[in-house]
């Protein structure tokens, strides 16, 4: 499946969740941020498995993101915001040549992971949906269960 039918898949099954959540539980809210913000997630975390592809759209985002923020962050130095995107650039090299495809990356253990920074920066209910969202790629792979 490619990066598209995980996102437009993605955004459909992840607003239904969102939907019944509020519904049952009352937890996400339906302000224009909020909307955005799970727009945003679920975009990003439907197609983030395929980092470890060197040619998929997540690699390419985040590569270019990563240069971007490098030279933004140059002059004046910002050694913090300097750190965070060469990090970035690594990374996204590592998981894309070190990596095989649907290996390691695409599992529950690394969506839990992954999805972590979320809990830190948002709330509980936001890194529900991020790991839901990563979690739905691994279903349209065909892989749902896989721990490791």
């Amino acid at each position: 499946m490619n990066y598209r039918f995980h996102i437009i898949l993605g955004l459909i099954i992840g607003f239904i969740f969102v939907f019944l959540m509020n519904y049952s539980i009352g937890w996400y809210s339906f302000g224009l941020v909020s909307i955005l913000t799970y727009f945003a997630i679920i975009s990003l975390f439907s197609i983030l498995p395929d980092i470890d592809m060197p040619q998929s759209k997540i690699s390419y985002i985040f590569i270019t993101v990563a240069v971007i923020g490098i030279v933004i962050s140059v002059y004046p130095l910002r050694y913090p915001m300097l750190i965070t995107f060469v990090a970035l650039l690594v990374l996204t090299y590592i998981f894309g040549h070190v990596c095989s495809h649907r290996g390691v990356i695409h599992s529950i253990l690394i969506g839990l992971v992954f999805s972590l920074p979320v809990l830190w920066i948002l709330n509980f209910q936001a890194f529900i949906l991020t790991f839901f969202s990563y979690w739905l790629h691994l279903l349209f792979d065909g892989i749902p269960f896989k721990l490791v």
